[in-house]
């Protein structure tokens, strides 16, 4: 039988990311929604609710030793508010009767928080909610998500408490749009109320973004100080995404309280020095160490002391470390690779405005890269505006960052995996071999 474009791409979601690809669609109009701002040319697809034998067919390739997440996408195919499916509920009692014990993270505006649907996520645990909840205002909701559902959502996660679910909460701050009050507020609301940790996104827009939507550079840094500031009101972690890392210090963000590393004492801003003896390379390193080893000999810094003790944890209990992400620990030894199979002399990696600092700091930290790798940071063209990301960019990026390069011709060029899908194909659908064919230079792309 042959398969469609659409048909992989749900399948490699399940396969590779282990989610589970169930609408596209959504009850939501958000102000911010990147689907309203793309240039023409964007490859992305949309999908109607997925039949519950479509949905049980693609389960067979779900993993049940990993997260089983809805709600979020990974590949080109538009994520939906998983609520708004009509079989939703059978759909996770499906999960549960197949998958016994494995943990199921839904990611929902929480519109379809009803108390039906409360009590079975409830039954159907361990279950995990990330609730993208925007203002907590009904001014607030209004205007960035197109709807009048304040209360019946404050009502759902009021709910949550009551049963003992676990959630998360996030916003995409806009306080240019509803203002700063607003934002505060929706904030200490998810803590007051439970969340075990908050995340804040910061805002993109593209060239095709109306007036309103734009903001001005100095935003960022405006909204890293009032997330610091609101967090020592609050236990509960907030965590500014993404954030301008400039180095790979593993730096606790935030501790979830009642955990084990709240009960040995780390704090925020701890830097974590040694783990059963070895130093990690970066924050995700680090936080991989910590959540998968039971003990851990942990020795870490704050200020000019130093502190050491024991976290131990059972095997499905939440560590509480918060870090923010910063570089694969693999990446290290997978360039070198690389570049030790072509034989180069003069690497050429090319990478994101977001990533670049974080990407010469590990180049930097190493002798053999640092003699044979240079970095030129990609400006996003094709989507222009705010944004920054490896995700975002496309072939048409690369080639005229290649072409403002001042250094010595390269003898192997690098890219972020990111920005391409599992055949080699980015947003616009153009494949990254086709710089290789224009610059007659060898083309790798690199997980960070």
């Amino acid at each position: 039988m042959k398969v469609g474009r659409e048909q992989e791409l749900i399948l490699r979601s399940v396969q590779k990311y282990n989610i589970l690809p169930i609408t596209s669609v959504c009850n939501a109009a958000c102000l911010f929604c990147s689907h309203r701002q793309n240039p023409k040319g964007v490859q992305v697809y949309w999908i109607n609710h997925r039949s519950l034998e479509q949905v049980k067919e693609a389960m067979e390739f779900l993993s049940g030793d990993r997260k089983i997440v809805i709600g979020e996408s990974a590949t080109k195919i538009i994520e939906g508010e998983p609520f708004c499916h009509p079989e939703i509920g059978k759909i996770l009692e499906m999960l549960r009767k197949k998958f016994k014990s494995a943990p199921l993270q839904i990611t929902t505006n929480g519109t379809g928080l009803t108390a039906e649907n409360v009590r079975l996520i409830a039954e159907l645990e361990p279950i995990e909610l990330y609730i993208s909840l925007n203002s907590v205002n009904p001014a607030g909701r209004k205007i960035l998500m197109g709807n009048d559902d304040a209360e019946k959502v404050i009502q759902g996660i009021e709910l949550l408490a009551k049963y003992k679910i676990n959630f998360h909460g996030s916003i995409v701050a806009m306080p240019h749009v509803v203002g700063w009050k607003d934002l505060e507020e929706t904030i200490l609301f998810l803590a007051d109320r439970g969340a075990l940790t908050i995340r804040v996104f910061f805002p993109g827009f593209t060239s095709l973004a109306p007036p309103e939507l734009r903001f001005s550079p100095t935003l960022q840094n405006e909204l890293a100080s009032f997330v610091e500031g609101l967090s020592e009101q609050t236990a509960v972690p907030i965590i500014l995404e993404p954030q301008k890392l400039s180095d790979l210090d593993p730096v606790v963000e935030g501790v979830i309280p009642n955990t084990p590393a709240q009960h040995i004492g780390l704090r925020k801003g701890d830097k974590i020095i040694e783990i059963n003896g070895k130093k990690p390379r970066c924050r995700v390193e680090a936080f991989n160490f910590l959540s998968l080893k039971r003990d851990c000999q942990l020795i870490w810094k704050r200020g000019d002391e130093l502190f050491s003790s024991t976290l131990k944890h059972d095997k499905d209990e939440r560590v509480g470390v918060v870090m923010a992400y910063d570089l694969l620990p693999e990446f290290w030894g997978e360039l070198k690779r690389i570049i030790q199979r072509h034989e180069s002399q003069r690497t050429l990696l090319l990478v994101s405005p977001l990533a670049e600092n974080l990407i010469r700091a590990a180049v930097n930290s190493d002798k053999f890269l640092k003699a044979v790798c240079s970095i030129q940071p990609v400006a996003s063209c094709f989507f222009g505006g705010s944004i920054g990301a490896a995700g975002l960019l496309v072939v048409a990026d690369f080639m005229a960052a290649l072409d403002n390069y001042k250094g010595l011709r390269p003898d192997l060029l690098v890219l972020p995996a990111r920005a391409f899908d599992d055949w080699g194909r980015d947003l616009c659908g153009q494949s990254y071999l086709f710089i290789e064919e224009e610059k007659g230079i060898p083309v790798e792309l690199l997980e960070a």
